[in-house]
């Protein structure tokens, strides 16, 4: 086998213009609004999405007086593996940092979509699957939004003591 070479635009410009106006250029003239969409749909997906759930990530590193974050001490991004789940409902959700020791488990739920808001349906899904997840101790369930919760939403964290709902205006970038 021979040797082969790889290379990376390293200009931000010229990245840019190679990955979306050389490969589009047809989009250019003939339907502009389709160009914005897929540079829009491939940023959100390649550079937002991980910015707010590496701040995500931070806010929990910070954590709060008297809450119970002693377990993201163990945090590893490399071993760190989403879990999903379904419901007979068709309803499908995933974990997407879980820590868990004999006695407490943390779970979180990380922003998906930048336009998903989170609903009462959704609560209830997450709050079972939390309920069948966890351990025998404390679990803590954390979900993290870009937009804020539904009254409902609000209202049953004031029921549920290991709840926590996290808005965007509370992170940091």
């Amino acid at each position: 086998m021979g040797k082969h070479s790889t290379y990376y635009l390293k200009n931000s410009y010229l990245s840019f213009w190679f990955n979306y106006l050389y490969r589009n250029h047809s989009l250019l003239v003939s339907d502009t609004e389709r160009l914005l969409e897929i540079v829009f749909k491939d940023l959100d997906e390649r550079i937002v999405l991980p910015a707010v759930h590496e701040s995500c990530i931070r806010y929990m590193r910070r954590g709060q007086k008297g809450d119970n974050y002693r377990l993201f001490a163990q945090f590893d991004r490399a071993k760190n593996k989403p879990v999903s789940f379904r419901f007979r409902d068709g309803f499908r959700g995933q974990f997407d940092c879980v820590l868990s020791n004999d006695k407490d488990a943390l779970l979180c739920v990380f922003p998906k979509d930048l336009d998903a808001r989170f609903t009462k349906n959704d609560l209830e899904h997450y709050l079972k699957a939390a309920n069948h997840h966890g351990t025998a101790g404390n679990t803590q369930l954390m979900i993290f939004s870009l937009h804020r919760f539904s009254d409902w939403c609000v209202h049953t964290v004031s029921n549920v003591p290991l709840l926590f709902e996290i808005t965007t205006e509370r992170l940091r970038y």
